[in-house]
């Protein structure tokens, strides 16, 4: 069944997919258009709310331990809420304009938890220890260094992720416009929001422990990293290279139904497409038309260079002209096999 665009389109779906359902003695699985996308943004919305349920404890527990404190380890939290729920509003906003993918929701709630937590420990670590020294105006001092640390590393962000904006994909630019509105949105919470609430409860948080003289842990590696730069820097470019060793077997692909449980329609279908017609499980076939001659050498050129695949060996059919004066026109070697979906 073909459906065309437009605002009845879903409960067409539906109804058609209704009314095969009630069909008896056979299993009928029913999917794509407007059936997939109810199935794949409810799953998109259940996963953000799974990471939520594992990250906030682990977040929080983690913020305990660096911040001896639960009025310390809550704010960067209360940061993070109000990054994702600023940045709701502002893809709402975006999406009178311009498509946004429901995968956005899923960035912005990732960025917003990291990015608080990383501008609130520099904030508030910095007032810690501004305090240990004297109290009076240790918050605008905490303000002047650390919220100038913040807001420089919010652009540095800001300016790498606006490069997505310039691929055509959707879900690219919705990854991008999410991520400038996660990180406009908690930079500006950290360097207002934040600096109140430290005036409200401040006095509640404890004061940093004094630093020995000869420095602490990281000062001890800063100062053995200084004493051999050469050592140490073929060892950290090492590591790397190490770690980038996987992208040597990196296969990317696009989303699909392998990506939903198995109880989903989409899924199901999917699953039987590939055990049953595994010729119908491929790619679309590329076919390039091109108004020339068959014997032309360019066009003899493209045809060899095409990709060729044993089960579909190039062919060029000529198509008839539509005036005597025209030109015949050929197509070029598929990709794909000459039984791949339309």
């Amino acid at each position: 069944m073909t459906l065309h665009p437009g605002d009845g389109t879903k409960p067409a779906a539906e109804a058609a997919a209704g009314r095969l359902h009630d069909i008896t003695g056979a299993t009928v699985t029913i999917a794509g258009g407007p059936l997939t996308d109810s199935e794949f943004n409810p799953q998109a919305q259940s996963d953000v709310q799974h990471a939520e349920m594992i990250t906030t404890p682990i977040v929080l527990l983690l913020l305990l331990i660096v911040f001896g404190g639960l009025v310390a380890a809550g704010m960067p939290l209360i940061l993070a809420i109000t990054g994702a729920i600023g940045t709701f509003g502002v893809l709402y906003a975006i999406s009178a304009f311009t498509d946004v993918s429901v995968y956005a929701i899923q960035v912005a709630t990732m960025l917003s938890v990291g990015l608080a937590v990383d501008y609130g420990l520099l904030i508030i670590a910095r007032f810690k220890e501004e305090k240990a020294i004297v109290a009076d105006g240790a918050l605008t001092r905490a303000s002047l260094t650390a919220g100038r640390t913040v807001a420089y590393s919010a652009l540095t962000v800001a300016a790498v992720l606006a490069g997505l904006l310039v691929f055509p994909d959707p879900f690219l630019r919705s990854t991008g416009l999410s991520g400038i509105a996660v990180v406009a949105v908690v930079v500006i919470a950290a360097l207002t929001l934040l600096p109140a609430l430290l005036a409200l409860a401040g006095r509640r948080i404890s004061p940093a422990r004094p630093v020995p003289e000869h420095g602490g842990v990281f000062a001890a590696i800063a100062r053995g990293v200084q004493r051999r730069l050469l050592i140490t820097t073929l060892a950290a470019a090492g590591a790397m290279l190490v770690l980038t060793l996987p992208v040597l077997d990196l296969r990317l692909g696009q989303v699909d139904a392998r990506l939903l449980p198995e109880s989903t329609q989409t899924r199901q279908l999917h699953d039987a497409i590939a055990a049953h017609f595994p010729e119908l499980d491929r790619p679309n076939p590329v076919i390039v038309v091109a108004a020339a001659n068959t014997a032309n050498p360019d066009l003899a050129a493209l045809r060899a260079a095409s990709p060729k695949s044993p089960e579909s060996p190039p062919s060029t059919s000529p198509v008839p002209a539509r005036r005597p004066s025209s030109t015949p026109t050929s197509t070029s070697p598929r990709t794909a096999g000459p039984r791949g979906r339309p």
